[in-house]
């Protein structure tokens, strides 16, 4: 009885678990919610705007609705769809075995990001201004005023309590400052690094600018602001060196076993490694 009793329980979970949200049908083909925000997550916005959505699904049914009448004419057997699903398949199994082979790649070292710094030194210039603005911002002029003398070293008067509880502060970086605001632009952009500005109004609000750091085009850049730069180019080439090492060696192997034929790898021309590890 308990068994029976254990085993109604579990089918009664089973029967519970959440169904999930069709979004859209054709035959039995279905486009789910969360298909759809794995989709949305790939746009890399904070919130999708309605009509992306809409667009989104609408081309899907499409696409499924004409892969349908395809199937029913038989043209999922056309010599022309076979050939390109063959290279579409050889394609992202390629691709997904570079990715598992790279995922076992370590991560370049603090030493190796410095030597390749500086061996390419000359190529980390700024193109553009690049700025560093810190800002406070408050509901009212008193406490940045305060605020102003304290950070400029002028009679410093360090913010009472109840005055720092009305301040919110942070910091942001500019690398294009064709696309700041030309009235943000006043408040800020004529100031030297270190320099404080005085409290505007902006936005509803009473805002303080302090230019933290200041970059001008053809300054060089420092490694702190391109080692994510030069981490990914060192990925990159530890990658393209593991698929060619992987490529050679699989090549070897083949030809031994009368498994592949390659004119230009029995030569010695296998100038497709080569190049890659150039």
């Amino acid at each position: 009885m308990f068994v029976a009793a254990l085993l109604l329980l579990n089918g009664c979970r089973e029967n519970n678990q959440p169904q999930p949200v069709v979004v859209a049908r054709v035959d039995d083909q279905v486009l789910t919610e969360d298909e759809v925000a794995a989709w949305e997550t790939t746009l890399l916005q904070s919130r999708v705007a309605p009509e992306v959505r809409a667009a989104f699904i609408r081309r899907w049914v499409e696409s499924t609705l004409l892969a349908q009448v395809a199937r029913d004419r038989g043209l999922d057997d056309d010599p022309w769809v076979q050939t390109r699903l063959d290279e579409t398949n050889r394609q992202l199994l390629t691709s997904r075995l570079v990715e598992l082979e790279s995922s076992q790649l370590p991560n370049p070292t603090a030493s190796e990001l410095e030597q390749y710094f500086t061996e390419h030194q000359g190529e980390f210039v700024w193109q553009r201004l690049h700025l560093t603005v810190s800002y406070w911002r408050s509901t009212s002029r008193a406490p940045l005023d305060r605020l102003r003398r304290d950070l400029s070293g002028s009679r410093p008067q360090p913010l009472q309590p109840q005055e720092a509880a009305q301040v919110d502060s942070g910091h942001f970086e500019i690398d294009n400052p064709a696309s700041v605001e030309p009235v943000a632009w006043k408040l800020f952009g004529w100031m030297k690094a270190g320099q404080v500005g005085y409290p505007s109004t902006y936005r509803g609000g009473w805002w303080l600018f302090r230019i933290a750091r200041r970059d001008e085009p053809g300054s060089k850049q420092a490694l702190t602001d391109v080692q994510d730069d030069i981490r990914s180019r060192l990925f990159e080439r530890a990658r393209t060196r593991r698929q060619a090492d992987l490529v050679r060696d699989l090549s070897a192997e083949y030809q031994r076993a009368g498994r592949l034929d390659w004119p230009m790898f029995q030569t010695g021309h296998d100038t497709i490694t080569s190049v890659i590890h150039e």
